[in-house]
């Protein structure tokens, strides 16, 4: 099992120095720790869980996103509603499990599922360069997509280092 924190540390509430310097340095937050602990926890119930890989937590206004390896998703899902709920409780509000793929339109169709991406197209935005997404759907799915840009935003830039945002047409 990889974590954004070592194991070890997590277990015996004891940060090494390695941890307490990503911790420090804001790679990651007091979130990481718990939702660290309760994944090592279930993981003595489904031992499924051992194999898989927490990249990073992202935190929005309305839910927290674990981002894992390809494959992990369902693994994470597979540990069922008790493991959900405890994560739910323990963030305060939905957790929702994401996974890494190269491929940012694949990223963007596994976000907002079931809604459909009919086209993305990236925009650089002058004097500085920076890169934004433009994503759009059909006027039929604005009911489906449950994201808000803003929290696509939150998800896209540390990821791919560019923001996002989408329209109904």
């Amino acid at each position: 099992m990889k974590l954004t924190l070592d194991r070890i540390c997590l277990s015996t509430n004891d940060l090494c120095l390695r941890c307490s310097k990503k911790l420090k340095n804001g790679e990651v937050t007091k979130l990481d720790i718990e939702v660290g602990k309760i994944i090592i926890q279930a993981a003595k119930q489904h031992k499924f869980l051992n194999s898989i890989s927490l990249e990073k937590i992202i935190s929005t206004k309305n839910a927290v996103y674990l981002l894992v390896k390809q494959g992990d998703k369902e693994k994470l899902e597979q540990a069922g509603y008790v493991f959900m709920n405890m994560l739910s409780d323990t963030v305060g509000t939905e957790v929702v499990f994401i996974e890494k793929v190269k491929n940012v339109r694949k990223f963007i169709e596994g976000l907002v599922s079931p809604a459909e991406v009919v086209n993305t197209t990236t925009v650089f935005i002058p004097p500085s360069g920076d890169k934004e997404i433009k994503i759009q759907f059909r006027e039929s799915d604005r009911n489906k997509v449950k994201i808000s840009a803003e929290e696509l935003t939150a998800i896209m830039t540390p990821l791919y280092g560019y923001g996002a945002h989408y329209f109904f047409s």
